[in-house]
């Protein structure tokens, strides 16, 4: 198995190399850019930088939590410039895929308000039922449930799955002709570089479990957002694109699944260690934090300039 190629002891010749090897950028957020509210210390440098040398980049995140215009501002609050056609974000994914389905009556939306506004102003129309749960008299509830009109798909992502919501679900999945979707499965969410806590995937798992039904994933890694991104980001050579992630299951696998080349960060929910136990997995770049990468890029430049004089 080869070994990853860590930047940090890359020479001239080797970083040079790694930067004429790829034309467009596909990173990660969460674990990558920041942990939650907090930036990780000059990764949206690095980003930066990349831009100026005229790389392509694009974000695609499993985080649908906060929207579009959202994650535009955020960046551009810590100084990096980016486009809405640069986000991608599960729900655009999905919202892109229901119209393929042409999807036009009511779909139940497990999410948080951000997603279900996206895909309302995307012409869906989106529910989410409240029941207000008799503990001492369960069999109302059940009823009020079973009284619910039936829906056209199921969209599951993050969200705060309780009791009545998840029989309801099992009642709409029993039938065959509604469309079963799913963004964000993450087994876990990175907190912060050393705590980890639990996401939506083991949810999702219960529901498709007692279902007897298998989702049509939209999020990393799935083939929906691999087709979705080879339709709008020009990719012309898989080859030609590095994909910057910290989780080997999603990130590592997406990139893998689409031919791209890999870039591992430890700042994450995952380890280097672990990403190179498996080849489909293991990363063809490390650093330890993104945030390196711009220093690193500063440094050739420096020797390049002093060459030239």
């Amino acid at each position: 198995m080869a070994i990853p190629l860590d930047l940090r002891e890359a020479t001239a010749e080797q970083m040079q190399d790694f930067l004429n090897s790829f034309d467009i950028i596909f990173s990660d957020c969460d674990g990558v850019i920041w942990n939650l509210l907090n930036p990780i210390p000059g990764a949206i440098l690095s980003l930066q930088k990349l831009q100026d040398l005229g790389k392509k980049l694009y974000i695609v995140s499993n985080n649908s939590n906060i929207s579009t215009d959202e994650y535009i501002k955020k960046f551009r609050k810590y100084g990096l410039s980016i486009e809405p056609e640069q986000i991608i974000i599960s729900v655009k994914v999905i919202s892109s895929y229901l119209k393929k389905l042409k999807v036009s009556g009511k779909i139940v939306v497990l999410a948080t308000p951000q997603f279900r506004e996206s895909l309302n102003k995307d012409g869906f129309h989106t529910i989410l039922p409240s029941f207000e749960i008799n503990e001492r008299d369960p069999s109302n509830t059940i009823k009020n449930i079973y009284n619910q009109a039936c829906v056209d798909a199921v969209v599951l992502d993050f969200c705060n799955y309780d009791w009545s919501l998840i029989v309801f679900l099992l009642k709409c999945l029993n039938n065959e002709s509604v469309h079963y979707i799913t963004g964000c499965t993450d087994e876990y969410i990175s907190y912060n570089s050393n705590e980890k806590i639990i996401g939506s995937g083991p949810f999702i798992d219960i529901i498709s479990k007692y279902s007897k039904r298998s989702p049509i994933k939209c999020a990393k890694p799935s083939q929906v957002l691999k087709q979705y991104i080879l339709d709008t980001c020009n990719v012309q050579d898989p080859e030609r694109c590095l994909f910057i992630g910290d989780s080997i299951k999603t990130d590592m696998k997406f990139a893998h699944m689409c031919g791209f080349k890999k870039m591992f960060v430890d700042t994450g929910i995952e380890t280097i260690k672990n990403a190179i136990k498996d080849e489909e997995t293991c990363p063809h770049f490390y650093l330890p934090s993104l945030g390196m990468l711009y220093s690193i890029i500063d440094s050739l430049q420096n020797i390049s300039k002093k060459q030239n004089i």
